[in-house]
């Protein structure tokens, strides 16, 4: 095998009524079937949907937003295709003898590493992450990888995983970004709900049609080991393929049989209102004394996607901090005014370069969302939400205190709030999928009252061992009725 392009072999994973199949990017582009991408993990599903996405971003990006809902309502021709595709075919072959995609020709290494050192998570030797040893029972499970396969885990590694390479910190995104990709009904049209105009992308990226030199790719145009630069100075298309690793795929036999990689250092520098914005994940910024600090959306705790439903829809710029969502829900919002919104929500939680946790969630939001009104009960809903179980968490904390004696009764408050993030997810779900935002008060009360009746049976739950005995009664009760009164008086404001 001498060539696995992406713009001509079927490589996508996909299923349709239970039949699994590979399919190439023009049958996806050109056809209005009804596949899915299918993988047997989630992380890497969305990783193929990143990666199909970047590729049509960078090889058929749309002049403005007619010829977006254009593409969007109707299968792209064949001919247009096969036109768009020509000024992009060395970009997208795994096996080019010179530009191999998203590796380097030049790697000086003399051991081989299984190929299972691509798949994000899973074990490796030093690795003590329970999750880590979750997918395999040996280490040496995967000893060769399909190309297809291959190709998609090579992106993940890149774009969405702990630090790859050497001298800087994580990716363009940091060690573990969160990715938040718009769904449609189809997956072409969620291919076209996540792709920026030309319009779009010249007015956040200035540099974009000045300096196309900047713009090619790190296999093309490599990264100059121990050189120091801004992220700025990236282009629009080389950052959505960004590289930070000197890697090569060993191949034989059509499939990747091992990778070989080399250690390369280089400086990048951030300055924070000038900076590379990746358009697939929320940024947020902290202002401190003398200075402001950028951060993407990542999941740093167990807590699920909803909890950060302000930061990844709505802008706010307020005195010491803000938040701002990425650029393809803007433009969803603009473009296609008054839809209902699925987002696709995935990333890693990490303990430095350890895989803790894969995440990966659905959530649908109904129509008027965008509006004003929506937005300012979305904001009070997740507000609303998480009052509820502070209040659950912190009348928890102190009743272990008093029934645990010195040290209290340790993780009765950590145990209360997952038990709360486990049982309103579905309801808090169900709530922002069905809402008229304009008539959201008429049905504040009833949610009120079922997050009301929810803390006060997860903590009657965690108290049922304890409450029989005589010497823990007293503070039990009290810590109820405290408990009570706080919820009762959420509910009223």
């Amino acid at each position: 095998m001498t060539s696995f392009n992406l713009l001509t072999e079927d490589w996508i994973p996909v299923q349709k009524q239970g039949q699994f199949e590979t399919i190439s990017l023009k049958r996806l582009l050109c056809n209005d079937e009804d596949w899915q991408i299918c993988l047997s993990r989630d992380d890497m599903e969305m990783a193929a949907l990143q990666l199909v996405v970047c590729i049509v971003q960078v090889v058929f990006m749309p002049d403005d937003e007619d010829d977006l809902l254009d593409a969007y309502s109707e299968p792209m021709s064949e001919m247009d295709y096969e036109k768009g595709i020509v000024p992009f075919m060395e970009w997208f072959d795994l096996l080019h003898p010179e530009y191999p995609f998203m590796q380097r020709v030049d790697v000086k290494a003399s051991k081989i590493k299984s190929p299972q050192a691509l798949l994000t998570g899973l074990p490796e030797k030093t690795s003590t992450s329970a999750s880590s040893h979750k997918f395999f029972n040996d280490i040496e499970d995967v000893n060769t990888l399909d190309m297809n396969i291959a190709t998609i885990a090579l992106f993940n590694r890149a774009l969405n995983s702990p630090p790859e390479g050497g001298g800087f910190k994580g990716s363009l995104r940091g060690g573990a970004p969160a990715t938040t990709l718009i769904a449609g009904k189809s997956l072409r049209q969620t291919i076209w709900c996540n792709i920026l105009t030309k319009e779009t992308v010249q007015r956040t990226y200035p540099d974009f049609a000045v300096n196309p030199e900047n713009d090619l790719p790190t296999w093309i145009d490599p990264i100059v080991p121990k050189s120091e630069f801004y992220s700025y100075q990236i282009g629009f298309r080389r950052g959505l393929f960004w590289q930070p690793a000197k890697i090569k795929l060993v191949v034989g036999s059509s499939k990747v049989i091992g990778i070989i990689s080399e250690k390369m250092t280089y400086q990048l520098r951030d300055e924070p209102e000038h900076r590379w914005l990746h358009p697939h994940s929320p940024k947020k910024w902290r202002i401190g004394k003398d200075s402001r600090k950028e951060t993407y959306l990542s999941f740093t705790t167990t807590a699920p996607a909803w909890t950060q439903l302000t930061n990844i829809l709505i802008k706010e710029d307020m005195d010491k901090e803000g938040h701002e969502p990425p650029l393809v829900i803007i433009q969803y919002r603009d473009i296609f005014r008054g839809k209902s919104l699925q987002l696709i929500i995935g990333g890693y939680r990490n303990n430095q370069a350890k895989i803790e946790q894969r995440r990966h969630e659905i959530m649908s939001i109904s129509q008027g969302w965008d509006s004003k009104t929506g937005q300012e009960n979305i904001k009070y809903i997740i507000s609303l939400s998480l009052s509820y179980k502070s209040e659950l968490r912190k009348k928890l904390y102190g009743v272990a205190k008093k029934i645990g004696g010195e040290n209290g009764v340790v993780g009765l408050s950590d145990r209360g709030q997952d038990l709360f993030y486990q049982q309103s997810e579905s309801l808090i779900h169900s709530y922002i999928s069905q809402m008229d935002w304009q008539q959201a008060d008429h049905k504040m009360f009833t949610f009120k009252k079922s997050l009301t009746m929810l803390c006060r049976n997860i903590f009657d739950q965690l108290m049922l061992p304890y409450e029989h005995d005589p010497k823990f009664l007293s503070s039990i009760v009290v810590s109820r009725a405290r408990l009570n009164a706080s919820l009762k008086e959420i509910g009223e404001n």
